[in-house]
């Protein structure tokens, strides 16, 4: 009987071992996706935060600009003018992240007549919105 080991044996835990850091990483992918540390859900949530700013900021005061997020996260919003409204696509990337993404989300700011007692927006004329509220239905 020979003193050292034999090549199959050799062979057999180093596949063992890749194989076990191969069922690691995924597990831990998985890990990280399921507590949320997934960027295109932080993305999406910087995306829909400039949307609801210019919402809340007013029709008269949305412009095109762009910033960085939380340091990694590149916002580009470009605004495109209608009589009624403004159309609103936001574009997040993610550059310093490996693999590099972007993201467009699209929103829209509606005209509120200036001096109007409420902030309720004016709905263009082919609107299907019922300017009565609806009831919920009961469960």
């Amino acid at each position: 009987m020979k003193a050292g080991a034999s090549p199959k044996i050799i062979v057999t835990f180093a596949l063992i071992g890749i194989l076990g850091i191969g069922l690691n990483l995924v597990f831990m992918a998985t890990i990280r996706k399921a507590q949320g540390i997934d960027p295109t859900v932080t993305a999406k949530s910087l995306a829909q935060q400039v949307i609801e700013t210019m919402k809340i900021n007013g029709y008269a005061k949305v412009f095109s600009n762009s910033d960085i997020a939380h340091g990694q996260f590149v916002r580009m919003w470009v605004v495109d003018t209608d009589s009624m409204q403004k159309n609103v696509d936001v574009i997040v990337t993610w550059p310093r992240l490996k693999p590099c993404y972007l993201l467009r989300v699209h929103g829209v700011i509606p005209f509120v007549k200036p001096g109007a007692a409420s902030d309720k927006p004016v709905m263009p004329p082919h609107s299907r919105q019922s300017s009565s509220p609806r009831r919920m239905p009961r469960f």
